[in-house]
């Protein structure tokens, strides 16, 4: 009887990885709905200039391989494997770890932040997220300026829907661009709408 030989190449796991969230983030291929399994050949790894790298990253984050990637990945959509083992890497997975760490405390600021800007242009709630003529509403430049985070305007849009409105009204490629990613992301982002709807209300009503 012939018994098969199950081999594990160091790196091997941190690759496919990379592969199954990058597939995610930039095509039709949805993470969650295929568990992150990806057809990988780990002769086609062995072949990669670039396999020492992963086998850092999954040296150093081997049980936190998903976050270090999503985290990048959101930060910066054309990541290659070398800038994955630079101090930049490590830098935006730690501020990435800090923020989800107190991710209420993170809304809540920015949500505070939403409302200064509101008293400093004697603005209602509602204008915020109004699209007139096709133009950006004021909560998607306010994520585009990064005056409020990616992971606060999901979170907000969990709570009230508000996407689906700019949706139909607006489409320029930039926010074709952001809605992709959004669209992406907001399933890493797994929250109580009733607790962040309660924020909401401390805050603005």
């Amino acid at each position: 009887m012939q018994i098969a030989h199950v081999m594990s190449f160091p790196g091997f796991n941190a690759y496919k990885t990379y592969l199954a969230l990058r597939s995610h983030f930039t095509t039709d291929y949805d993470y969650f709905k295929y568990n992150g399994k990806l057809r990988v050949k780990e002769e086609s790894f062995l072949r990669r200039k670039d396999k020492f790298f992963f086998e850092k990253i999954e040296r150093r984050h081997k049980k936190e391989l998903v976050p270090f990637f999503v985290s990048n990945l959101i930060k910066e959509d054309n990541n290659w494997s070398g800038g994955l083992v630079s101090d930049k890497a490590e830098q935006v997975f730690n501020e990435w770890k800090r923020k989800f760490q107190s991710l209420k405390y993170s809304f809540r600021e920015d949500m505070s932040k939403l409302r200064d800007y509101m008293d400093r242009n004697d603005l209602q709630f509602d204008e915020v997220f109004q699209c007139d003529d096709g133009q950006h509403p004021i909560i998607l430049k306010l994520l585009i300026s990064e005056d409020i985070s990616i992971e606060s305007f999901i979170i907000l849009d969990k709570v009230l829907g508000f996407v689906k409105k700019i949706n139909k009204y607006v489409d320029d490629f930039i926010w074709i661009e952001y809605n992709k990613k959004i669209v992406k992301y907001s399933s890493f982002i797994e929250i109580d709408p009733k607790e962040y709807r309660h924020v909401v209300k401390s805050i603005f009503v």
